[in-house]
């Protein structure tokens, strides 16, 4: 990454927009940024780190405090960088989060919150926006995270310095974050996690697999296996071939005693299985012979029911007979029905035909005199609807005289307050004319001439008018004048105009009330008319007489369908009369062919449709059961072997003992079985557990041997963590002392301490360093202040290079120096210029960040940053 063009607004000591362009370093990499203390040196780094992650560089800078207290309310803050990363440009606009004025004022305060935001524009012209997608689009194309970005681009003041004195233990922690080498400890705490997880688990496998021998051996005394199985749990450490061994030959055993005990029970229940049979016939006797005796008393039962079941017989025999008699009898009933309803039917017709003709007569009279009755009605609408707007014109007229009345009044007090105004205004305008003399005698001077007569002594000048009003408040008086006669005018014209108004309404008025009177009049001749003919017009509308008129018109017409219906109804008493006839005659003749004397025993032996039904089924049941009772009878007959009751007694008792005998047999054979469950399982069991331990022993034993090593419990009692810090760390003082050996003009190189001055342990992080002017290798901090900070900047320089190369190769094209040179002499000064110099070389872009005045001697290319009381100014020298 090299920034190719900076702007920074309102951020820090920067009240406006301030811009840089990088590129003019471009030709020859190494500048510096000089300014006072507090001018705003590292803001620079700051705003870019911001731009790229959203942070800042300094663990004692804040985002939420990065506004200029200089800046204007209307000055935005953000950043914006321009840079160059893989031949590509990108640029990125970021804001902070702070308070601003309000755009539109109101409200309690008068500040708002500006939120946080970033946008990304790609070089393909896509834009990513948004603080997240920014941060994390960045991530991507840089691969650096912000703390490996900070520690390879920005060498911040004393950091270095501390590290180069630090004990190894503060060294640790500080490589542990720039190498993430945490991953080590955890890996020993995950070592030292999965040894105690499996000697946890072996334990456990022995416990389990104790447990159940323990609980096989709970269930009581069960033999010599059970008491030597009881002998091996007693000793200190089992032996468990010994015990599963004998869990073995327990089963064996216990299979032996089952199939014994399993013949025994089979002869057992083959014995119950005859006497069951034999129980089973002797039942199956005794049950047919009671059988055979119940359908017996059964039998005499139903021939006692023959008699009566014959009476139901010729009952039903009756029925049937009657039965091909009753549709004659039902069609003649239906026929009288029908004469009965069309009787009715008559009579109902010529009651209507006589209620509709009395209707015709009433109505008639509203039909032969329509014509007058509409004109009548038209009549009385117009007389209602003139007396309507002569009452509307009269209630207007009322109104516009009171609108009238309160003009004229109005008019007469404005003519009255006019009056009093141009009283006032002539008397202050005569006032005004007399008071000039005296204002321009007022002025006259001696020895000057008078305007008016030319004479230079004025020995008695007319004296000036009091309380005259002056020109400006004559003319306001006059101008209240006129608009007082302005309104007056208006006030005049709307009173004349209401004048006229009301004499119109009058005219109207009049107009009106004759055209009321003369319908009046024309409407009480017609409504004389029509009550001669019975007929009172005031309690009839137009919408009362369409409805009689309808009901005049449906009154004829349903007069004319009724004679056609009593013809009809006629015309059908007639042709029943004769069906009547024909019906009962052939009903007669039914009667004497089915044997009926008469209509009397005929009704005697109908019965009903579910009557016959019952009688049948009663009928054809007694039948069936009669047939099947003597069908049982000779089956039970055939059956049965002896009419004398079996014994059931003594085979009964036979089949109860052998069966309690099997029952016994069956009980030991479960007990067998069960502990032969137990036995096995036991076994099993044992032989699983047995496998899975030494499989978790073996595991434990690689664990173990791995956590011991790693945990410093081995030759060299060193950590794994340790082992790999130490391997960073001298790789950074190899590439340190690059620099630190030209810088000290090939005095001094630095070198990890071998051995720590208790002699306990190797490998430590301490520096010394090897002085080849006397020979002897001495502490780095016996260093002077020059010489300390020459070690720590090439510590610095060497730390970013491993970084680089831990970190895929990746190469930082820009970097940033805050670091003391105002420590160094001047011999010790170029030494440090040549080797950033050397680092430009490689096509570095190298910043130091410093006041010190002979570096601005030793480098042309600077940024100057200006301080002033109102904020700081950026200024490029090339």
């Amino acid at each position: 990454m090299r920034p190719d063009h900076l702007v920074i607004s309102a951020w820090g000591p920067y009240k406006e927009r301030a811009e840089i362009d990088f590129t003019k370093f471009q030709g020859e990499g190494l500048f510096l940024i000089t300014g006072a203390t507090g001018a705003g040196k590292t803001t620079i780094f700051d705003a870019i780190t911001y731009a790229l992650y959203g942070a800042l560089s300094g663990q004692m800078r804040e985002k939420g405090s990065v506004r200029s207290d200089f800046a204007a309310g209307e000055t935005p803050t953000f950043v914006e960088l321009t840079m160059t990363h893989g031949g590509k440009e990108y640029r990125i606009y970021r804001n902070p989060e702070y308070m601003r004025p309000k755009k539109k004022r109101g409200g309690h305060s008068e500040l708002t919150r500006e939120k946080e935001n970033a946008i990304l524009y790609l070089p393909e012209g896509a834009v990513v926006e948004g603080t997240r997608e920014v941060n994390a689009r960045m991530q991507e194309i840089l691969v650096l995270d912000y703390q490996q970005f900070k520690q390879i681009s920005m060498i911040a003041q004393g950091e270095f310095s501390r590290m180069l004195t630090a004990s190894p233990r503060e060294k640790i922690g500080i490589f542990r974050e720039i190498f993430g080498t945490g991953v080590c400890d955890r890996f020993m705490q995950i070592l030292r996690s999965k040894s105690g997880a499996l000697y946890q688990k072996a334990a456990e496998q022995r416990h389990k697999l104790e447990e159940d021998v323990r609980l096989l051996l709970a269930g009581g005394d069960r033999g010599l296996r059970q008491q030597e199985l009881e002998q091996l749990t007693e000793l200190e450490n089992w032996n468990y071939e010994a015990i599963r061994e004998c869990l073995e030959l327990w089963g064996q055993e216990l299979g032996e005693q089952m199939q014994e005990n399993g013949e025994r029970y089979g002869s057992l229940d083959e014995q119950a299985h005859r006497l069951t049979e034999t129980l089973t016939r002797q039942q199956e006797q005794n049950r047919k012979l009671r059988q055979w005796q119940d359908t017996c008393v059964k039998l005499q039962g139903l021939k006692a029911r023959r008699e009566a079941v014959s009476g139901k017989e010729g009952e039903l025999k009756q029925a049937l007979t009657a039965a091909a008699a009753e549709p004659k009898e039902i069609l003649h009933k239906a026929l009288c029905d029908q004469q009965r309803k069309n009787e009715e039917n008559g009579k109902d017709l010529l009651r209507e035909q006589e209620k509709l003709r009395q209707e015709q007569a009433d109505l008639q009279r509203y039909s032969e005199n329509r014509a007058l009755i509409e004109e009548g009605l038209l009549l009385c609408s117009q007389w209602k609807e003139a007396e309507k707007e002569a009452l509307d014109c009269r209630e207007r007229q009322q109104e516009i005289d009171r609108q009238y009345q309160a003009a004229l009044a109005l008019y007469l007090e404005l003519e009255k307050s006019r009056d009093q105004v141009r009283c006032a205004y002539e008397e202050a305008d005569r006032a005004y004319r007399h008071g000039v003399i005296g204002l321009a005698a007022s002025q006259l001077k001696s020895g000057k001439p008078c305007p008016v007569c030319g004479a230079l002594e004025h020995p008695r000048p007319a004296p000036a008018a009091e309380g005259v009003l002056s020109q400006s408040e004559l003319r306001g008086l006059k101008e209240k004048l006129q608009k007082q006669e302005q309104m007056l005018g208006e006030q005049q014209s709307r009173a004349m105009s209401l004048q006229a108004l009301l004499g119109s309404l009058k005219q109207q008025e009049e107009v009106l009330q004759g055209r009321q009177q003369h319908c009046e009049r024309a409407y009480g001749s017609a409504r004389a008319c029509l009550g001669q003919k019975e007929i009172r017009l005031e309690e009839l509308t137009g919408e009362k007489l369409r409805e009689l008129l309808q009901r005049f018109d449906r009154a004829a017409g349903l007069l004319s369908s009724k004679e056609q219906e009593i013809l009809k109804n006629k015309s059908e008493k007639k042709a029943l009369e004769a069906q009547v006839r024909e019906a009962r005659t052939a009903f007669e003749q039914a009667l004497s062919e089915a044997g009926f004397d008469g209509a009397e025993g005929y009704h005697c032996a109908i019965r009903s449709l579910e009557e016959r039904t019952r009688l049948e089924k009663e009928i054809a049941e007694y039948k069936e059961e009669m047939a099947g009772t003597l069908s049982l009878k000779e089956h039970l007959e055939q059956e049965m072997d002896s009419r004398e009751p079996a014994e059931e007694g003594a085979t009964r008792a036979a089949l109860t003992q052998t069966r309690e005998k099997k029952e016994a047999v069956r009980e030991k054979q479960e007990r067998l079985g069960s502990l032969a469950d137990a036995v096995g399982r036991t076994m099993a069991s044992v032989k699983e557990k047995q496998a899975a331990l030494a499989k978790i022993s073996e595991e434990y034993g690689y664990v173990k041997d791995l956590d011991n090593m790693a945990s410093g419990n081995n030759r060299r009692r060193l950590v794994f963590e340790q082992y790999v810090l130490t391997g960073y760390f001298r790789e950074i003082l190899r590439a340190a002392n690059l620099r630190f050996f030209r810088m000290t003009g090939g005095r001094y190189e630095m070198s990890c301490v071998e051995e720590a001055g208790d002699g306990r342990s190797k490998d430590s992080l301490e520096i010394e360093v090897m002085d080849y002017y006397t020979g002897k290798a001495r502490s780095v901090k016996t260093l002077s202040g020059g010489e300390s900070f020459k070690a720590s900047l090439s510590l610095a320089l060497g730390l970013s290079d491993v970084i680089q190369a831990t970190s895929g190769g990746i190469r930082v094209e820009a970097l940033f120096v805050d670091e003391g040179f105002g420590a160094l002499d001047s011999e010790s000064l170029d030494q440090a210029c040549e080797a950033l110099r050397s680092l430009v070389e490689q096509d570095r872009m190298i910043g130091i960040i410093s006041h010190v005045q002979e570096l601005r001697e030793r480098l042309d290319r600077q940024i100057i940053i200006e301080k002033t009381n109102s904020g700081s100014a950026v200024k490029i020298v090339v």
